[in-house]
């Protein structure tokens, strides 16, 4: 949090005493425009039901546009954002979620767009891996995981059916120790276009790999199917609500059994999430 709050200073400091800026403090936030259904995770609200494990995956995710820089070049806005994912399983019968581990990932992005159909987001992100009391692995208990990641994501949308872009993520640090190299490529494919009005299902199939991993650079498939209500086009704040089903196939997506085990997990899910 300190290198956070002490990165996004030093960027307000420098601006005002280089430019002058037309500057718009708390504004509306475009960050839905610079999210992607194509990751498992990335920065959303999730409710999943895993029926192969009877596992539960719940996620919170946030975040806040700190400023706007209107007469800057792509009309770049800085957001703070952060996210909780947790890792979860059934007891027998059904009545209870144990909860076993949590994972936070926290930082500050700046984005902004080329045009209209194009946008850039360089984000810092800092991830730390957290076990709780039900988990089923008392190896991974105790030690510390935290990791620091930088993140140059680029979108293009085609149309109002087709959304690509990828994503290099190299990490400035680790605890325990990961392979340096990280990225992502995704597409999402809207066969009916995207709906214009707020109040209306968009229908969407999104997929994506990712390659990265804790001894080695592995290979993550992931896609996911579904409806969502909102607009990833438009550059005014609305939350999206997706009604989704997908599959997943990589890297543990549990921080602590990735890297302190080397885990990897298959499954099928279904469920509801929320950009907000």
């Amino acid at each position: 949090m300190r290198t956070i709050l002490l990165l996004s200073s030093l960027i307000l400091l420098s601006s005002i005493n280089c430019f002058a800026m037309d500057l718009s403090v708390l504004p509306e936030s475009r960050d839905q425009q610079y999210r992607t259904f194509g990751l498992f995770i990335d920065n959303q609200t999730s409710g999943l039901f895993l029926p192969s494990g009877n596992n539960v995956w719940l996620a919170l995710g946030e975040e806040v546009a700190l400023v706007e820089i209107k007469n800057w070049y792509g009309s770049p806005q800085l957001v703070l954002y952060a996210s909780v994912n947790a890792g979860d399983r059934l007891k027998p019968g059904g009545s209870t979620i144990l909860m076993e581990t949590i994972d936070i990932r926290a930082g500050l992005s700046y984005e902004f767009s080329l045009d209209e159909k194009q946008r850039i987001a360089v984000s810092y992100m800092h991830q730390s891996g957290h076990t709780s009391d039900d988990v089923q692995d008392d190896s991974i208990i105790h030690p510390n995981l935290g990791n620091e990641e930088l993140l140059i994501r680029y979108f293009h949308d085609i149309q109002d059916k087709f959304r690509v872009g990828g994503t290099l993520k190299p990490y400035l640090s680790s605890d325990p120790g990961i392979d340096h190299f990280g990225a992502d490529q995704f597409v999402e494919w809207f066969p009916w276009g995207t709906a214009t009005s707020f109040d209306k299902f968009t229908p969407f199939i999104a997929g994506s790999l990712e390659e990265y991993g804790s001894a080695a650079v592995n290979m993550t498939y992931h896609l996911q199917a579904g409806a969502y209500i909102g607009n990833h086009l438009q550059p005014v704040y609305k939350p999206n609500v997706r009604v989704v089903a997908g599959y997943y196939n990589g890297v543990d997506p549990r921080l602590k059994y990735a890297q302190f085990l080397g885990g990897f997990q298959r499954f099928f899910y279904f469920g509801a999430e929320l950009g907000l």
